[in-house]
């Protein structure tokens, strides 16, 4: 008799499907890209992609092969459910940092502007050294003692 209670109970608990879990992951990517911060946008994509690349396989399957979240046998849906619902209230927590880190935007790091920067100066060994560019004077070297040198 117990065992038939028990048995009704794990048919209650609501089931996660792979169609879930991949629209929070598109969710949980979009917001992790939303950062206007650099740093903060690199740091939590990674995280995210951690999360549903490495942590939830081990879940599903328990050494990390590939197993479909319809898949799941009863007794690992409990754990699913549990990983989910916490994945959940990650992402509502990622939601109001993004919009925060939108609100108090800081200037734009160098990196995230290497596309559209036109980069200036050069070197001594450039087109620009022979014709006296980047720093390279064309009219004759002084000395520190004033003399002229050819």
């Amino acid at each position: 008799m117990a065992a038939a209670a028990a048995s009704q109970a794990s048919r209650r608990m609501p089931r996660i499907t792979s169609t879930q879990i991949r629209q929070l992951r598109s969710e949980y990517m979009q917001t992790a890209s939303s950062f206007s911060s650099y740093n903060f946008k690199e740091y939590f994509v990674r995280r995210a992609e951690h999360k549903f690349d490495n942590e939830l396989p081990m879940i599903l399957s328990g050494k990390g092969g590939d197993m479909l979240a319809d898949d799941i046998p009863q007794e690992k849906m409990e754990t699913v459910l549990a990983w989910y619902q916490r994945a959940e209230k990650d992402l509502k927590q990622l939601k109001r940092s993004a919009i925060m880190n939108q609100m108090y935007e800081a200037p734009k790091l160098v990196v995230e502007g290497l596309g559209r920067m036109n980069a200036t100066g050069g070197g001594g060994d450039g087109m620009e050294a022979g014709q006296g560019g980047a720093g390279q004077t064309s009219s004759p070297q002084i000395d520190l003692q004033g003399r002229k040198s050819d």
